[in-house]
């Protein structure tokens, strides 16, 4: 019986790192089952008679329960803050990290190197920061065409001589492929008179994506209109965030104008539909062709924003992305119908 008691309490105990408040590289590793016994331990590794909060290393998020330290994932950096001090998060070592760059440096390729050895922690909001810096100073941004950055063309299954027309192909892909994914409901329509108003809508929708074209100005830095395009002039995108979340928490961003290996980890980021395309968007479209009432017709505009534009659309890094159901993001049922 006791072993089956020790058993069970070391299956609840997890493996956190505490982060040395004033050096970034110090980490010391603690196995404990409880807030308390994180700060009572905390304590004696780093020689402190008391401990007023636990925060996150990443943003500064206080652990301030025992339910939220229940869900902390193994390895999870904390910082365990005496009275008086606080924690903005990574960006605290940013700032720390600037200084000790822009400090006696001469030329690019020793402020390259400088950038590239501050990289210590996969996992930290300072690397992914410090990581798109590094990274921007060896791209070739600024290259248009095949003749100035052959490299970048590289494995591409078309033929593009410049990147932009690049970009904007994979934009149009990508709304393809929702179209598609539509024509899959055909199928499963009940009648044939549902099947060929399933088939005059798509029709419509693609009238209506090749006025609109596709909307490869989605992935076009050079078109001049910014608030439909994700990226910024330069080519960069930034991660909207988890579907529950409104901004991307770590800051992801990415710029595949700039080299043939962030071009291709660009292909990752997924474009994903706010309100679900599969669980609701189309089979509220097959439920809508199949029982709309005669003195209504389906409102095929609102469907159309729903599965190809920017009013459900969301760039998010693959990190971000969570492929659970998206509570909360649901379809307006008085907007699937309008008047004939």
């Amino acid at each position: 019986m006791d072993f089956i008691k020790r058993l069970l309490g070391m299956s609840l105990k997890k493996a956190l790192k505490i982060q040395d408040r004033n050096n970034p590289h110090k980490r010391y590793g603690i196995v404990v089952s409880s807030l308390e016994e994180l700060k009572t331990k905390g304590c004696m590794k780093l020689g402190v008679d008391q401990v007023c909060s636990v925060v996150l290393e990443e943003d500064g998020t206080e652990i301030s329960d025992e339910e939220y330290f229940k869900i902390l994932p193994s390895q999870t950096v904390v910082l365990l803050l005496q009275s008086g001090q606080c924690w903005n998060g990574s960006i605290d070592y940013l700032k720390q990290a600037y200084e000790k760059i822009f400090t006696n440096i001469d030329n690019r390729q020793n402020l390259i190197n400088e950038v590239n050895s501050l990289l210590k922690d996969d996992n930290s909001l300072v690397t992914n920061l410090m990581s798109m810096f590094a990274d921007s100073l060896q791209q070739n941004v600024d290259a248009e065409n095949i003749k100035d950055d052959p490299h970048w063309f590289e494995g591409l299954q078309f033929s593009c001589t410049t990147k932009t027309g690049a970009m904007k192909r994979n934009a149009k892909q990508r709304v393809r492929g929702y179209l598609s994914k539509a024509k899959e409901l055909e199928s499963s329509m009940k009648s044939k008179a549902a099947r060929r108003k399933f088939v005059d809508i798509l029709s419509l929708f693609r009238k209506m994506l090749e006025k609109d074209g596709f909307f490869e100005v989605y992935f076009d830095r050079s078109s001049k209109n910014v608030k439909t395009r994700f990226c910024d002039g330069k080519g960069w995108f930034t991660c909207g965030g988890a579907h529950d979340q409104k901004n991307c928490s770590h800051r992801h961003s990415i710029n595949p104008y700039g080299s043939k290996e962030t071009r291709v980890l660009f292909s990752t980021w997924n474009l994903d539909h706010q309100i679900e395309k599969s669980r609701e968007v189309l089979p509220t479209l097959k439920m809508a062709i199949e029982t709309c009432p005669e003195n209504k017709q389906i409102n095929t505009n609102y469907f159309y924003e729903l599965l190809f534009t920017r009013n459900n659309l969301k760039l998010v890094d693959i990190r971000c992305h969570k492929k659970t159901k998206h509570s909360g993001c649901i379809m307006n049922q008085k907007e699937v119908f309008i008047n004939c």
